[in-house]
């Protein structure tokens, strides 16, 4: 981990992803830049104004936080677009993005700015919607033996070295009289038996760190297998692989992440494999 990007519109929200990010940063020995984008649709002067304010106001959180070393960027343009060209101008490894404000008509038709962000870049992306008070304690993940899923895990460990971890593969049964009487029970504990061994195989291939506990298999759909060990496990961080290309198509996250990025409950870590 060298360099971790923050976006930043200077509101609370944009903080609470600064405070992680400066933290990260500490814990790793990286780099900080910090960005925002002004809008390109405002007059000329207006822009230049909230440039050079913009500036002022990002270098006074940094300094704050002990980072007078950070690199800002402030630049003009269309938000996503712009964001993802400093990510890869200045080679970052991390994405870091706080809540955006909500407003319901554009946000269902267009999506909001930290969502088409999840959807757009190939670097992993770490969501903070709420104050930071400490270092993670608690990292709930799913697997499914994807790419993805395994480094979603990797890099869950790398910035949440301290916490525990509590993993989960679940299986999709079918519904109670699919099968038709007693054999519902055989079925399932057929479909779990094969899911366990087909996890014990990919999880020894793998070598994950000893810090990252063997997944449990819960018979039941993602959602409700996601739920209940959410409810049980009370995470701080969430740790997803995210499935599909990048772009600016919806639905490539799959459904269940892109309904994780809008419950926004804790911090979460959405991974491309």
């Amino acid at each position: 981990m060298r360099k971790i990007l923050v976006c930043s519109d200077l509101s609370d929200r944009s903080h609470h992803a600064l405070v992680r990010a400066a933290q990260l940063v500490r814990n790793h020995s990286a780099s900080l830049i910090i960005c925002s984008i002004v809008d390109d649709d405002l007059p000329p002067k207006m822009v230049d104004t909230l440039k050079r304010e913009t500036a002022e106001g990002l270098t006074q959180a940094c300094r704050s936080l002990g980072h007078d070393d950070a690199e800002i960027v402030v630049e003009v343009g269309e938000p996503v677009a712009a964001i993802m060209a400093i990510a890869s101008r200045v080679d970052a490894d991390m994405l870091v993005l706080g809540t955006h404000r909500h407003r319901p008509l554009w946000d269902l038709i267009y999506g909001t700015t930290m969502e088409r962000l999840v959807h757009a870049s190939r670097l992993p992306v770490l969501l903070v919607p709420n104050p930071v008070t400490a270092a993670y304690s608690r990292v709930l993940a799913g697997v499914d033996f994807s790419p993805a899923s395994e480094a979603a895990l990797r890099l869950a460990n790398l910035i949440a070295a301290s916490a525990k971890f509590t993993t989960f593969h679940a299986v999709n049964v079918p519904a109670p009289g699919w099968f038709g009487g007693a054999s519902d029970s055989d079925e399932i504990r057929s479909l779990t038996k094969e899911a366990e061994n087909q996890l014990s195989a990919w999880w020894q291939e793998r070598e994950l760190p000893e810090e990252i506990a063997r997944p449990v298999v819960i018979p039941k759909s993602l959602p409700e297998a996601f739920r209940e060990m959410r409810y049980e496990v009370k995470p701080d961080l969430v740790a997803i692989g995210a499935h599909g290309r990048s772009g600016f198509m919806q639905g490539s996250l799959g459904s269940f992440t892109e309904a994780i990025i809008r419950w926004q409950f804790c911090d979460v870590l959405v991974v491309r494999a």
